[in-house]
């Protein structure tokens, strides 16, 4: 399923089996000759068959074809093996492709697998390298590297990449300044917020976040076109609207804290998650994502002098700082 959301641009739906999300939105962008796609789905054959219809029905060869990457997440850039043509090139963030190759090694699991137990992730729910999908290694000759202020033209497209790190640690959304457009990837949605998750190599990513927020809101975009659900025609509204979210969440744990000296699953389990289940029911993959977004939230409170951290002792706890 497709529609033409913009003049030369198309929105495929194309659905994420088994993920909450439902639906990633993949946009065709024409252009003579060559033409670009913006992520692609799963490596699964439902989301194969939904991106192969679309380009079939509006007449795009995969010879002819481009990609850009928002972000190494499985659902944006799963199916790049089975859809990328010998003459095709994959623009992305150089950044993140180094973590998409070292995301399948055994090594890049067991430091992440350390990272959370510390934090107090049961052992018998925390992810482990078998959970990595693997992808082909012939990819890396296809990649061109791209970053923050790179230009890449389509059809009657010029656009800029815009680094927007948070989401992971080097988002890149596309930007077309003439025509006040934006393809924001999972940097912001609507209806939803991304998933902030201390797992990666930033430091403090609800800080990054943060930050990408105020550079997007700089840029003046009239329309955003999102990676899931509706597009985005009010952006600064939205902008502000996801800045009040994460100042209810760090005061949220501030509160959870009163008095507690507690490890950041702890304190996951007692935040507010807009789910139907009981904290003891959710999959593992949410419980993790759960708990890593609280440990963001904490980073960035330790940033500010809020909370403390204590080490002497596995796993990690924290306590509202003497300073608060």
């Amino acid at each position: 399923m497709f529609q033409e959301v913009y003049a030369g641009v198309f929105r495929i739906l194309v659905p994420l089996p088994g993920n909450p999300l439902k639906f990633l939105n993949s946009y065709l962008i024409k252009g003579t000759p060559r033409s670009l796609l913006i992520d692609t789905g799963f490596a699964f054959p439902e989301c194969k068959n939904a991106v192969t219809d679309a380009l079939n029905k509006l007449d795009v060869k995969t010879s002819n074809l481009d990609f850009f990457i928002t972000h190494m997440h499985s659902d944006h850039a799963g199916q790049l093996q089975y859809l990328v043509h010998e003459e095709s090139t994959v623009y992305m963030s150089a950044i993140e492709a180094d973590l998409y190759r070292r995301s399948i090694t055994e090594e890049f699991w067991l430091q992440m697998n350390k990272r959370v137990h510390d934090n107090g992730f049961p052992q018998e729910i925390i992810l482990n390298s078998k959970s990595a999908k693997k992808v082909a290694a012939p990819l890396s000759k296809h990649i061109t590297p791209v970053g923050d202020g790179s230009n890449i033209s389509i059809g009657n497209f010029v656009f800029s990449c815009v680094s927007t790190p948070g989401h992971t640690t080097d988002h890149l959304c596309l930007h077309d300044e003439q025509k006040s457009i934006l393809f924001s990837g999972d940097h912001l949605l609507q209806d939803i917020t991304p998933t902030l998750t201390d797992w990666n190599d930033m430091e403090n990513p609800l800080g990054f976040y943060l930050n990408s927020l105020d550079r997007i809101d700089s840029l003046n975009t009239k329309i955003l076109f999102p990676g899931h659900r509706e597009t985005i025609t009010d952006p600064r509204k939205r902008i502000a609207e996801m800045r009040v979210h994460h100042q209810k969440r760090l005061q949220e744990i501030l509160d959870i804290l009163e008095n507690n000296c507690l490890n950041a699953f702890e304190i996951a389990s007692q935040m507010h998650w807009d789910t139907r289940s009981a904290w003891d029911d959710l999959p593992k993959n949410q419980l993790m994502f759960a708990s890593g977004e609280a440990m963001a939230h904490l980073v960035y409170l330790e940033s500010r002098g809020k909370v403390q951290r204590i080490i002497d002792e596995l796993p990690h706890r924290f306590i509202l700082s003497s300073f608060n």
